[in-house]
């Protein structure tokens, strides 16, 4: 079984919790109601993946994992947007280890792998659950996002996805050569895929600069920090970012969320959280704080209302 981590437990309650992710991950590997039949190449992009998930484990020093194929599903459009709130590509699902693809959207081979990449990625992740009073078990920890336990707000989010991306797209330009001869993709295709999604790597790779900047660093040794933290738990080499940025800039780069909800104050919440990691001039960032902390009330209201609003 994947590792994990339950959390709120004694030692009778963590086997108990063990039994009961294990039943999810089985449930996990069921057909879902409008599942498409993988094609044969669907399958050796699986076994593509697996390959590089390999190479990340060795080169992060991390214990290896593969995805198992039972554990993936791949959807109409019309049965995806059952399992999920958004009109995406996929979704990892942490409880029950299992990746939903929307064929609907990923017609073109560089973004269908791109993807299956992506969620994989997610997949073999840091989790923690937490055992909840009425003996339920959540996840509150994927990667560095920090899970909603009460309908609260999904902290680093935003940073999970930038990671994430930043070693996605890494990792595909790097078998550029070889996915394309395997699979006929056209040249420059896989470019094209990277380009869709290429503002979280740059709003990254700009803060990683600066990090590496303040610690006298080559950029690859912060950059590789950070990634493996998605993999391990670790996360204290985010303070570097405060003594960069200044006070409550942790905070802020907590509110990022993934990009995917398109609701008006969430998106300028977003942006202004984009533009605060953007600025130069520390006196211009310091009177840029009060305004994102008005705007993340204002997006705390918001999911307090509709979730009191009747379905």
């Amino acid at each position: 079984m994947p590792k994990f981590e339950v959390v709120n437990t004694n030692p009778e309650e963590a086997e108990l919790a063990e039994s009961f992710l294990r039943e999810c991950r089985e449930k996990g590997m069921q057909p879902i109601e409008g599942e498409l039949e993988k094609t044969e190449e669907d399958t050796t992009m699986l076994e593509e993946v697996n390959t590089i998930l390999v190479s990340v484990a060795d080169r992060f020093n991390l214990e290896r994992e593969n995805i198992d194929s039972h554990s993936v599903h791949i959807l109409s459009a019309e049965a995806f947007m059952k399992q999920s709130p958004y009109k995406t590509g996929g979704m990892y699902k942490p409880k029950f280890e299992s990746i939903i693809l929307n064929d609907d959207a990923l017609k073109n081979k560089s973004s269908r792998i791109k993807t299956l990449l992506h969620e994989s990625l997610h997949a073999i992740s840091h989790r923690r659950f937490f055992l909840q009073e009425d003996g339920t078990l959540e996840p509150y920890r994927v990667g560095y996002s920090n899970e909603p336990l009460r309908g609260g707000y999904n902290w680093f989010e935003g940073l999970n996805e930038a990671v994430i991306t930043l070693l996605e797209n890494t990792l595909m330009r790097a078998h550029a050569s070889e996915l394309q001869n395997k699979f006929g993709i056209a040249k420059g295709d896989i470019t094209q895929a990277i380009k869709k999604h290429e503002y979280f790597e740059r709003f990254l790779y700009r803060i990683l600069n600066k990090v590496a900047e303040y610690r006298n660093e080559n950029y690859v040794a912060v950059a590789d920090r950070f990634v493996k933290g998605h993999f391990t738990g670790e996360m204290l080499h985010l303070k570097d970012i405060e003594k960069v940025y200044g006070p409550k800039s942790l905070r802020i780069l907590a509110m990022l969320d993934d990009g995917h909800d398109s609701r008006p104050e969430q998106v300028a919440l977003r942006n202004m959280v984009l533009k605060y990691f953007s600025v130069e001039d520390a006196s211009q960032r310091e009177e840029m704080t009060k305004d994102v902390f008005t705007q993340f009330k204002v997006v705390l209201q918001s999911k307090e209302a509709k979730k009191d609003t009747p379905s």
